[in-house]
């Protein structure tokens, strides 16, 4: 049944209802009742007010008096006119003119026009079509059915096809290979230089996490600007760039803005919106499809929460603090996003040493290496990472003559992380002389002539423990044990008791070589040994536990790594690479712990160094600290194990004429072969030598793969 339309006495009555007018005065106003009190023009204009067409009408009226407000606002209270919104604004209004039956008919029909106008992307600035012309030559759609991905240009589209005929835009879509889409997008966003081997690795790698470190002038900012562009064209999705500080991520910003600028030349004031706070840096970049890109700073915490992220880039992450690693990865999780830190890194450290470093971790707790976490090698897409070292001289722009002049100003390590884009010890390690070249395959040949010592910090809740091994010249960090479980001190005791006799045995030792074992003095152990002795399972060694510092002008820790260091520096301190890997990079890590001089304390009240494992703390380097600590105070009897200990100044002699003519030959000829000059001075091949495990190869892949 048609609803009665309403004259102009009603039209009035409910404009009258709509400013707040009440029923009784509105009808002796316009529709000319008395309405007195009890009389039936007094019910019947409350009975008006009620009637279904007298409430749309005044819901009509609110809701265009509504927009009018909206309107008066964005013009009224914005420095600069949201285009958009002025736009949305404009269409609703159209849209209510033409849905208005008491509008004149050519009011309507001009309104229909314009919507139409509106509608049609050809007549708004070519906006629409010019992006989704650049999804359909690059990009992929998903198949529901098989769930397989597709070139988006293999969907027919006809105002497209339309779109580029009267545009005159010829595309040659017949690249079905998804890295080289990749790559032809990059090049249609930058005409100037095109991705070097180092960049087009990392762009095309198929990896979820990536990280790429080296030197400066490799073109890390470049790439990372790269990611950022193919990840900000999908629609609807959010992009962080995270930085310590804004003006970190400027590089980055400056180049999206560039590709962005070429790839919707001339329309893209039209496309994106950049918005760049002066004073405080911060920038962003939002586009008509939905999608935006921020600058995210380190020092600003309370931002980097709530959000779900496709991909976040992280620019100079070893700057970057390390805890943030879990605060972006948490954002990464509803939406499986990607993390991209390309970055030159500074020592240990930051969260670029946090990302390689501490993640990835099995279910033996065992770092998985970096290069071991790749696709190809067999691990899933939501857990992979790919790392790579950056070539500089792979950058056309690089001056290569730069390198020989830099390694003559800068020190070693300052060369390494600056040029070479390596992981070094920083100033401020807290063993410095160890470095990769101490993690070495030991042979059974050597263990077979060692004595060991067992060093154990119990705990309830994480016990760690160290077998270090001694042959009377060099030290052998030989196997590292860690518990975090819901074992006991004593449980784990009676493990220790039994497997270290068969550890020595597969190492190629002799199990009676195992002579003292240090343990922390808390919590104490002696009740459970005598417990254990009791039950005839007396411990296979002597014992001791750890030495306090005496007085006030001694302190063991300090002393044990001042020797460690010196015994690192003279070569004969390794770490075996097939059970102590962890712990090589925990004591490489290891920073030396500031002093505080607003605090009065005993000596020795700290441990005088800083770890930042995040898994297991500092507990097996201080099982490893105990175990070097005897080694060093001879507590080790060598003769009962037949070893026999070197004269001390005859050993001081070798070293001084092993380095004296090291030094002459490299600098006469610049080769000296050390394991030669080590076996003429010592008479015996050098420990380790041609079996040194190095770290940083790149991640490199098979495309087949």
């Amino acid at each position: 049944m048609a609803v009665k339309p309403l004259n102009a006495r009603e039209k009035n009555f409910a404009k009258a209802l709509a400013e707040g007018t009440g029923s009784i005065q509105a009808a002796r106003l316009f529709m000319r009742w008395k309405c007195e009190p009890g009389s039936s023009q007094y019910q019947k204009a409350k009975d008006l007010a009620r009637q279904p067409r007298i409430i749309a009408e005044v819901e009509r009226i609110r809701e265009a008096e509504h927009q009018v407000a909206q309107a008066t606002t964005i013009v009224t209270n914005s420095n600069k006119l949201d285009l958009t919104n002025l736009r949305q604004f404009a269409y609703d209004r159209l849209c209510i003119m033409r849905d208005d039956v008491d509008v004149p008919a050519k009011s309507r029909y001009m309104a229909i026009q314009a919507l139409e106008r509106l509608n049609d992307p050809s007549k708004d600035i070519n906006l629409i079509y010019r992006w989704i012309d650049l999804m359909w030559r690059f990009y992929t759609g998903h198949c529901p059915a098989c769930h397989k991905d597709f070139p988006l240009w293999k969907v027919k589209n006809d105002r497209l096809v339309k779109f580029r005929a009267d545009n005159g835009i010829e595309v040659d879509e017949t690249v079905e290979n998804e890295s080289q889409r990749r790559l032809d997008l990059i090049k249609t966003a930058e005409k100037r230089r095109h991705p070097h081997p180092g960049q087009v690795r990392a762009l095309i790698a198929p990896e979820r996490h990536i990280v790429g470190v080296g030197p400066a002038r490799a073109g890390k900012s470049f790439t990372l600007a790269m990611f950022c562009l193919m990840y900000l064209l999908i629609p609807g999705v959010e992009v962080w760039i995270l930085a310590r500080v804004y003006d970190d991520a400027a590089p980055e910003f400056d180049y999206l803005e560039g590709f962005l600028k070429t790839l919707l030349n001339p329309v893209t004031k039209h496309m994106v919106t950049v918005a760049i706070d002066k004073q405080s840096g911060e920038a962003s970049i939002t586009t008509r499809w939905g999608s935006c890109i921020k600058i995210k700073s380190g020092k600003a915490k309370g931002s980097i929460t709530g959000r779900e992220l496709e991909f976040a880039g992280v620019a100079e992450p070893a700057w970057v603090e390390a805890a943030l690693y879990e605060e972006l990865r948490a954002r990464m999780s509803s939406r499986l996003g990607r993390i991209v830190a390309l970055g030159t890194p500074k020592g240990f450290g930051g969260f670029i040493h946090r990302m390689v470093k501490q993640a990835g971790r099995g279910p033996d707790g065992k770092i998985r290496n970096p290069e071991d976490r790749q696709i190809v090698r067999g691990f899933t897409w939501s857990q992979s990472l790919l790392f790579f070292n950056y070539d500089a001289t792979e950058n056309p722009a690089y001056v290569r003559s730069e390198i020989e002049a830099a390694r003559s100003e800068l020190t070693k390590e300052e060369f390494a992380s600056e040029f070479e884009g390596l992981m070094m010890a920083a100033e401020g390690a807290r063993f410095p002389c160890i470095t990769q070249k101490a993690l070495i395959n030991v042979s059974r040949e050597i263990y077979n002539k060692c004595v060991y010592v067992m060093g154990v910090d119990q705990g309830p809740k994480n016990f760690g423990g160290c077998l270090v091994a001694y042959d009377g010249h060099s030290v052998y960090t030989s196997w590292e044990f860690f518990d975090n479980s819901d074992l006991t001190p004593r449980a784990n005791l009676i493990d220790l008791n039994y497997k270290i006799g068969p550890v020595i045995f597969n190492m190629g030792g002799n199990a009676d070589n195992w002579q003292l074992t240090i343990f922390d003095a808390d919590p104490p152990v002696q009740g459970i040994l005598d417990e254990l002795e009791q039950e005839n399972k007396k411990w296979k060694t002597e014992q001791t536990y750890r030495p306090k510092n005496v007085k006030e002008f001694t302190n063991w820790r300090e002393e044990t790594m001042e020797w460690i260091n010196n015994m690192a520096q003279k070569g004969r301190f390794f770490f075996d690479a097939k059970e102590c890997d962890m712990l090589h990079d925990q004591v490489r890590e290891a920073l030396i712990q500031p002093k505080d001089n607003s605090r009065e304390g005993s000596v020795g009240t700290s441990k005088g160094w800083i770890v930042k494992d995040l898994w297991r703390g500092d507990h097996v380097m201080d099982a490893w600290l105990m175990a070097c600590y005897c080694i060093m105070t001879g507590q080790l009897s060598l003769s009962v194990a037949g070893i026999q200990r070197g004269n001390p100044f005859e050993e001081e002699q070798r070293h001084q004429d092993y380095m004296r003519i090291t030094a002459e030959k490299n600098e006469l000829n610049g080769n000296a072969e050390e394991k030669d000059v080590w076996k003429k001075v010592y008479g015996y091949d050098k420990p380790g030598a041609g079996n040194i495990i190095e770290f940083g190869q790149p991640g490199w892949y098979s495309d087949e793969g």
